[in-house]
C-alpha cells in the first residue's frame, strides 16, 4: 500500500541494517532521506528526468525522452511479467494521462513510450472515459486551495546541483504569487516557511515559480536557507537578468 513521509515507522526501518529504497520520478535523494538510508542503498532510479548521476550504484533506468516515469514503471512489471493490481493499474495510467497532457498530439511532451504504455494501462481508465477522467483529474490536482505554504512547494518540486555542489530547489506553485502569499497570511510568514523548508531538506536555496496573474506575468521568489546561501539566488536571478544573453539568434 501507499504510506506518506510522517506515516512510516523510522525507528522499526533503521533496524533493517540492509535496507535500501528505489526513486522514482527523481533521480536524486534529499538529504531528509539520504539521512534515513546511508550512502550506496540506492538500487533502482525510474525517472525521465535529466540525469544527475548521484548514485552510480543504482540501476539506472532514467530515459528523458519519456513523458511520465509511470511509463517506466508500467514496462518493469510488463518485463517481469507482473501483474498490475487494479488499484495500481489505475494510479499508474492516471499520471501517464496528466504528465502527456491526455495525448495531446501538439502539446504533449512524450513519445510512442508513453503511447504503449497506455495501450497496456488502458484497461483500468475509469468507466466515464479517458477525456472526461482527464478533466477530472486535472481539475483536482489544480485544486490547491486547501494547501499550505510548504505543501505548495513540495506539491511539484524538483532539484538540480549547481558545478560548486549546492542543492537547489526548483518549485512550481499551482497559484500566482499574490494568491500564495494571501493564503499565507503575510509575505514574512512565505518567507519563513521556505527558508525552514530548505533548512530541512539540506538545500542551499528553493526558487518558486509561481502561477501567471491576470496580466499574464509569473512571480518568482529565491529563498535562501541562510543569509550564507544569498549568493546561490543572486547567481540565479543575475543569469535570468543576463538573458537571452548570449543565446544563439532563433532562441533569443
Amino acid at each position: 500500500g501507499i504510506q506518506f513521509w510522517d506515516e512510516v515507522n523510522w525507528d522499526e526501518v533503521s533496524k533493517l541494517e540492509d535496507r535500501s529504497l528505489v526513486l522514482t520520478d527523481h533521480n536524486q535523494m534529499s538529504q531528509k532521506v539520504a539521512d534515513k538510508f546511508p550512502k550506496g542503498r540506492v538500487e533502482w532510479i525510474v525517472d525521465h528526468h535529466a540525469k544527475t548521476n548521484s548514485h552510480p550504484e543504482a540501476k539506472d533506468d532514467v530515459h528523458e525522452g519519456v513523458g511520465s516515469a509511470c511509463s517506466i514503471v508500467q514496462e518493469a512489471f510488463t518485463e517481469r511479467q507482473i501483474e498490475l493490481t487494479k488499484e495500481l493499474g489505475t494510479l499508474l495510467v492516471g499520471v501517464v494521462l496528466i504528465d502527456n497532457r491526455n495525448m495531446d498530439k501538439e502539446n504533449r511532451k512524450g513519445n510512442e513510450r508513453d503511447d504503449a504504455a497506455l495501450e497496456v494501462l488502458r484497461s483500468y481508465i475509469p468507466a466515464e472515459g479517458q477525456t472526461v477522467w482527464y478533466k477530472a483529474l486535472k481539475e483536482a490536482r489544480h485544486d490547491v486551495s486547501h494547501l499550505s505554504v510548504t505543501e505548495h512547494l513540495l506539491l511539484d518540486m524538483k532539484t538540480v546541483n549547481t558545478k560548486e555542489g549546492k542543492t537547489v530547489a526548483m518549485a512550481s506553485v499551482m497559484v500566482n504569487m499574490k494568491k500564495w502569499v494571501d493564503s499565507a497570511g503575510s509575505p514574512d510568514a512565505v518567507l519563513e516557511a521556505s527558508r525552514a523548508l530548505a533548512v530541512d531538506r539540506g538545500y542551499s536555496a528553493i526558487v518558486a515559480m509561481c502561477s501567471k496573474d491576470k496580466q499574464g506575468r509569473k512571480g518568482i521568489a529565491f529563498f535562501p536557507a541562510t543569509d550564507g546561501d544569498a549568493s546561490v539566488c543572486e547567481a540565479f536571478i543575475a543569469r535570468l537578468q543576463s538573458a537571452p544573453g548570449e543565446a544563439v539568434e532563433p532562441f533569443k
